[in-house]
């Protein structure tokens, strides 16, 4: 009888899950607050990268930019090193140009309870963070530099050289830089929930390690996080230790069943290739426009690079919609593959819900926040695609 009690019970459950309006399974205090915080991400973002951008072009425009080049030069003789050097200098100060929306984003952070670091570990990460993207830039632009020393054809071998930075980036990842900031758990010390998992996994048509990863005390409050990481043979599918020890057992097969659906497709392939075009397109773009301005008197090649570097914030600003429409695309058909696979539609509503709770998620944002910070769809998006519904969001 109690057995047949909670049945009954989880079964009314799902029928609500997959019938209620979606309003309704929403916690309504959540999505206040939730749509609060979002009205004020377009304002930090766009103020955040206009700020980088008018330090680069306040570096270049002022002569500050050709006075660290000079700087460089009397202290370092290896040409190579000087642009290694230079680039990662102008990419530390522009981005110090942007902290204070990043203190803000932070405080609001702190204020929702949507993360848990201490002001040390945040600073301690927003450093670590920003020495990593400058010296990125630095090996990239020094790279092109070389090559247009070099060859008249470096548009087309920079091209080359983009896609592989990026392909490497992704491929190297999880044996590289995760190990680092992570403490992963291969899924199989589990017992039978990962074995559970794992014949998900192989219902898929899919063989990649599962592993659990802690990031400990730093760990934002976010409910579901996973993901995948790698390519070809270093792809495997990362689950947070927050959600294997939340989530019921059909959320984690929906969760793993969406991962594999993606690893099947060659997702993580396809937004790196995407990516990698989109940053040769602005690239481009940034090369065609910074040649038309006119040089000042102590200009070369070097300085002129924080001119490059904030005409090509402003075509990736522009582009990003356009890379995160085709991000929303993917994660809608991999929602639609994994439920097809599970035949539990009500898990992963169920999910869905705790995700737009928990993570403050609104139900259906605005454009301007769905185009520059969306990678999924809206959350009462795919909940009415798992049910058949109708797309509530405009």
């Amino acid at each position: 009888m109690c057995c047949a009690t909670a049945a009954q019970a989880q079964s009314q459950s799902n029928q609500a899950l997959l019938s209620a309006p979606i309003e309704r399974l929403l916690d309504v205090r959540r999505q206040h607050l939730a749509e609060a915080l979002t009205a004020r991400e377009p304002a930090l973002f766009f103020g955040s990268a206009f700020c980088e951008i008018a330090a680069l072009l306040y570096l270049w425009r002022s002569g500050r930019a050709a006075q660290i080049r000079d700087l460089i030069r009397r202290n370092v003789r290896n040409v190579h090193l000087v642009r290694l050097i230079y680039v990662w200098t102008i990419a530390m100060l522009a981005q110090a140009a942007s902290f204070p929306a990043a203190i803000v984003a932070y405080r609001l952070a702190i204020a929702a309870k949507t993360t848990v670091q201490s002001p040390a570990e945040w600073l301690g990460e927003s450093a670590s963070v920003a020495v990593a993207n400058a010296l990125m830039a630095a090996v990239i632009f020094a790279f092109m530099l070389l090559l247009a020393a070099r060859t008249r054809l470096w548009y087309l071998f920079g091209a080359a050289f983009l896609v592989f930075f990026v392909l490497f980036a992704s491929f190297a990842e999880p044996v590289v830089y995760a190990p680092w900031v992570v403490h992963q758990q291969p899924l199989y010390e589990y017992g039978p929930r990962g074995s559970r998992l794992y014949a998900v996994e192989k219902r898929m048509g899919v063989h990649v390690p599962i592993v659990v990863e802690s990031i400990g005390a730093a760990a934002d409050a976010d409910v579901d996080i996973s993901q995948i990481s790698g390519l070809g043979p270093t792809a495997q599918i990362d689950i947070s230790d927050t959600l294997m020890s939340t989530a019921t057992p059909g959320e984690l097969e929906f969760v793993v069943a969406r991962e594999s659906a993606h690893i099947a497709a060659h997702d993580a392939l396809r937004l790196d290739l995407y990516a990698a075009l989109w940053l040769i397109v602005a690239a481009a773009v940034a090369v065609t426009v910074a040649d038309r301005i006119g040089f000042r008197r102590d200009d070369d090649p070097l300085s002129r690079l924080a001119l490059l570097g904030a005409v090509l914030g402003i075509a990736l600003l522009g582009l990003l919609p356009v890379q995160n429409a085709y991000s929303r695309r993917l994660e809608a058909r991999a929602d639609h593959a994994a439920v097809a696979a599970t035949h539990d539609p009500a898990s992963a509503v169920r999910l869905m819900v705790r995700l737009a709770n928990v993570d403050l998620l609104p139900a259906c944002p605005k454009p301007i926040v769905r185009r520059y910070f969306l990678t999924y769809p809206p959350i009462a998006s795919r909940i009415a695609a798992v049910r058949g519904d109708g797309d509530p969001c405009p």
